[in-house]
């Protein structure tokens, strides 16, 4: 039955079948450009464009400015560039530094001593310490044999006693002779076990030869004892000038101020 109703389908039957009726497209044509979307790009068309114009003119301004100049060749001067000094040797500083590190090393160093150095202080100082040294041997003797030495200013005191003072007084003026004992605290030249190194020389003759020289010039030397004592100095032998018997401290600091060099031993 189906076969006999397709069969009697007239034309225009034939011409509404599905399979003959055009599809419906389900997207829209594509639109052309908007004139915003135009707009955009010949903006920035024209930005690229005058970047690369700028840029141009940058790299020429530059080229100009590294060409400016005549272009002539720099030709060396005719005359030497290296000019010989007057003096070849240099100037001489005239240092002694150089006679100390040679006399050191104990070779013979030919100098002389300059007189011309700071005025001495005045002889009375060591004139003054001098009873100080000389009350030395009483107060030992006072410390030696302490008993006698307080009976006999008691004697002394018992005699004096009498004239101004009651006999009772007397008992207690006995310590006052133990008092006297800080005589004793006369070691202020304890400092004498302090020496005085005047310099190390290559030999004992030179060693004295300064001394001399030293003691001629400074009268408070004169009252020192003088020692020339040996030292090895890696393959050489020196010898040591020093002296003692006073101030090692205060001679050291005379001797600097007039010039000359010395350190404090002990």
């Amino acid at each position: 039955m189906t076969d006999y109703s397709r069969d009697r389908l007239g034309p225009d039957d034939e011409e509404r079948l599905p399979w003959l009726e055009p599809v419906e497209e389900d997207y829209e044509e594509e639109r052309g450009l908007s004139p915003a979307k135009i707009a955009i790009g010949v903006i920035i068309l024209l930005v690229v464009i005058g970047m690369i114009a700028g840029s141009v003119l940058w790299l020429r301004g530059r080229g100009d400015v590294a060409a400016s100049g005549d272009g002539s060749v720099i030709r060396a001067p005719d005359d030497y560039y290296k000019q010989r000094p007057e003096n070849p040797g240099g100037m001489d500083v005239g240092s002694g530094d150089e006679i100390v590190y040679s006399a050191s090393q104990g070779n013979e160093v030919a100098s002389e001593v300059d007189t011309r150095g700071a005025a001495e202080a005045p002889i009375n100082v060591d004139r003054a310490q001098a009873p100080v040294t000389v009350a030395i041997p009483p107060s030992r003797t006072a410390q030696a044999g302490l008993p006698p030495a307080a009976t006999a200013p008691a004697k002394t005191a018992d005699a004096a006693v009498p004239t101004k003072v009651a006999p009772p007084v007397a008992k207690p003026a006995a310590p006052k002779p133990v008092a006297a004992a800080p005589v004793a605290s006369a070691p202020a030249p304890a400092s004498g076990g302090s020496m005085v190194q005047l310099g190390a020389f290559s030999s004992p003759a030179k060693a004295n030869s300064a001394w001399k020289s030293l003691s001629g010039r400074f009268s408070f030397l004169s009252g020192l004892t003088q020692s020339v004592a040996p030292v090895q100095s890696g393959d050489k032998t020196l010898y040591r000038l020093r002296a003692s018997g006073g101030d090692a401290r205060n001679i050291c600091a005379r001797l600097k101020t007039a010039g000359e060099s010395c350190s404090v031993i002990g």
